[in-house]
């Protein structure tokens, strides 16, 4: 086959799939810390809560499903969406409502919730999430590349948010809990892939 044409198909697969994507990336280069700014507690956050001089008001669990947890003499309470400096003051709201005249309570996250990578990796699914984190070691944590990988560009899709961003693989990108990482496949592959009734001549 000439150069020409499979230049011409590598055009041609482009633009098809471009037109048919539904929601079209969103290019990006750069991007806060996730720790930043305060983290917001979710549903697999793994927290320890700490009452001072009170060991048995302690807890360590996991955020439920519903984004609640349940301490000692308190019940449940919602932690979604709060940091862990809002958890402990509405904790010690509660504890002072009756319980304890002057409660100190700390909570400090034990193991954060998941990231998730997924297409051409060796090892995709998810995976416990560390601070600093960025898209080259998420790459190597979930086994590096797979031979059909598009190496230039991967796709992350912020917890929460509808829509996935484009950035280059060697961006330092800080990631956050609940992310989503998608490495794409080369166009390479897909022309490989492709019935050779379909590609141009």
């Amino acid at each position: 086959m000439k150069i020409s044409a499979v230049l011409g198909a590598a055009a041609w697969l482009i633009l098809g799939l471009g037109s048919a994507s539904a929601q079209e990336p969103i290019s990006a280069t750069t991007g806060a810390s996730p720790l930043s700014a305060p983290y917001s507690l979710g549903p697999g956050d793994e927290i320890r809560v700490s009452v001072f001089n009170e060991p048995d008001l302690g807890v360590q669990q996991r955020v439920g499903a519903d984004g609640s947890i349940s301490v000692p003499l308190v019940g449940d309470i919602n932690a979604n969406g709060m940091s862990p400096q809002d958890l402990a003051r509405a904790l010690q709201d509660r504890f002072r409502g009756g319980f304890l005249r002057n409660p100190q309570v700390s909570v400090a996250i034990v193991t954060y919730r998941p990231f998730f990578i997924i297409g051409e990796v060796n090892n995709a699914g998810a995976f416990p999430y560390s601070p600093n984190l960025t898209i080259g070691r998420a790459i190597a944590i979930a086994g590096g590349f797979s031979r059909r990988a598009s190496r230039g560009e991967v796709y992350v899709k912020r917890q929460g948010e509808l829509t996935e961003r484009a950035y280059p693989t060697s961006a330092s990108l800080s990631l956050s809990p609940g992310d989503t990482i998608r490495v794409g496949q080369s166009v390479l592959s897909i022309l490989t892939d492709l019935p050779l009734a379909l590609i141009p001549h």
